[in-house]
């Protein structure tokens, strides 16, 4: 295969350098294609949070073993997060409003990978966290149901 780059390099005149750099394009390109990029909305009285670690790979085991498949999650605002998808192995988000179990469950996952800090758009949402679920209940921010 390298001798074939080689020699159509030579044959259309094009340096390496060139070369590569349009070959990096273009996968890269393909891949963009691949990965969907999602928006997720948040309507919930519970808002996004994020910390000193923000981006996340919702998709990584856990076990401190390197991940296989991507998903990066990134919450932009309380009301907006999003995701760059695996192109193979899809997170099952969708660009559509979230439930506020969803939230819960991505900001868990953010407190869960933060160094040693969270941010949230008040006081009330980080207390929830730490008072966990039921917390969150108990202040009205989260019906039975979700």
């Amino acid at each position: 295969m390298e001798r074939f780059k080689s020699l159509a390099r030579r044959i259309v005149r094009i340096p390496k350098e060139q070369s590569d750099a349009a070959e990096r394009e273009y996968r890269k390109d393909k891949e963009a294609k691949r990965r969907p990029l999602i928006l997720l909305e948040n309507e919930t009285d519970v808002p996004f949070i994020t910390g000193d670690q923000p981006v996340i790979n919702l998709l990584s085991p856990g076990t401190g073993e390197p991940p296989k498949l991507l998903a990066f999650y990134y919450p932009v605002s309380p009301q907006l997060a999003v995701i760059l998808d695996e192109a193979s192995e899809r997170t099952g988000y969708a660009a559509r409003p979230v439930s506020a179990h969803h939230v819960i469950a991505l900001n868990r996952r953010i407190q869960a990978a933060a160094h040693a800090q969270v941010f949230g758009s008040s006081r009330d949402v980080l207390n929830s966290l730490s008072q966990g679920v039921l917390g969150l209940a108990r202040e009205g921010l989260l019906s039975a149901q979700t």
